[in-house]
């Protein structure tokens, strides 16, 4: 299992990413959904599941401007949609759904 033990982020916010999100969060350390709104567009039964999964993360009102890479890819670069405002979080795969 290559994302064992490892920071995901899965990019979007409807019922592809976030049924990725769970399945990835079985195995994974983290996963980080980055979503460019404020709400998900996945159907209801998926929110209460996410919510009580203790190893996933929201970014909400993000977008992934760039991939942060050497050999291999180390972490994205997000920018709010709302602020401006950049950071970088640091992880291991990359899906976008």
């Amino acid at each position: 299992m290559f994302y064992k033990d490892k920071i995901v982020v899965v990019v979007g916010g409807g019922n592809s990413a976030v049924s990725d999100a769970v399945l990835l969060s079985r195995i994974a350390k983290k996963v980080i959904i980055v979503h460019r709104r404020d709400t998900l567009r996945a159907t209801k039964i998926y929110h209460d599941q996410l919510m009580k999964t203790e190893n996933i993360e929201f970014r909400w009102n993000n977008t992934v401007n760039e991939l942060i890479y050497g050999e291999r890819l180390t972490g994205v670069r997000l920018k709010d949609t709302v602020t401006g405002e950049e950071n970088i979080i640091e992880c291991d795969g990359l899906f976008v759904s």
